[in-house]
């Protein structure tokens, strides 16, 4: 007997693309090749409180194609920490969508817009910077000024973040500052994505009217 649903499992479709720089699910070819007996990995929520829990699949009713939509029954294969409706062993019906991991196998899905992005820029998504706590912490502010400078670490890309609207000597300060990876900023705004193996030294402001990034000359 399935369980009555008192939970909510997280669309993983639209995660990956409200967050496409950092949440990775399976590709559509992934999805159809699984089988009975495969693990994968769903997202719980109940009362504010999210699990990512792992599945034995169980059952699989395709539609008429491949693109047609998937129902899947399976059996938890974890013991809940803060979900209560459910636990242990619990049969549980989910959709294609629900799925963000398939154990042991690599998620293979690409955002359409990252698919022509450079191998070397997309590598640099994921080095840390050091953003404006003015910008990061306000989600009414936008950025207004980024610039590259000598890292700090060899994990940091050099990349600084701020709004624009920062006091002079700001960003030297460290207690305003905060280092994160360059993806947490692009989820946010991926407009300077482009610009993102711009050499040391580099300087760009945001052009409002023109909605794009001026580099200074003489910054």
């Amino acid at each position: 007997m399935v369980n009555a649903v008192e939970y909510i499992i997280e669309n993983a479709l639209e995660k990956a693309e409200n967050y496409k720089y950092t949440f990775s699910i399976p590709s559509r070819q992934q999805i159809l090749n699984l089988e009975k007996g495969d693990v994968v990995k769903l997202m719980f929520t109940e009362n504010q409180d999210t699990e990512r829990m792992w599945l034995s699949i169980e059952e699989i009713r395709k539609g008429e194609n491949d693109q047609s939509p998937i129902n899947f029954t399976g059996k938890l294969d974890n013991q809940p920490y803060n979900i209560k409706s459910i636990s242990l062993g619990s049969r549980i019906d989910f959709k294609d969508y629900h799925i963000i991991a398939i154990y042991d196998k690599p998620n293979e899905f690409v955002h359409p817009s990252l698919a022509h992005l450079p191998a070397r820029i997309m590598a640099m998504t994921g080095k840390l910077c050091y953003v404006s706590k003015e910008y990061f912490n306000n989600e009414d502010k936008t950025l207004g000024y980024i610039y590259r400078e000598n890292p700090v670490s060899s994990s940091d890309s050099g990349w600084r973040f701020t709004s624009g609207d920062e006091p002079d000597g700001y960003m030297q300060i460290k207690r305003n500052t905060q280092p994160v990876r360059i993806t947490a900023i692009l989820n946010r705004d991926d407009s300077f994505v482009g610009l993102l193996n711009s050499p040391i030294n580099s300087h760009f402001v945001f052009d409002s009217e023109e909605k794009q990034w001026l580099e200074l000359e003489d910054a």
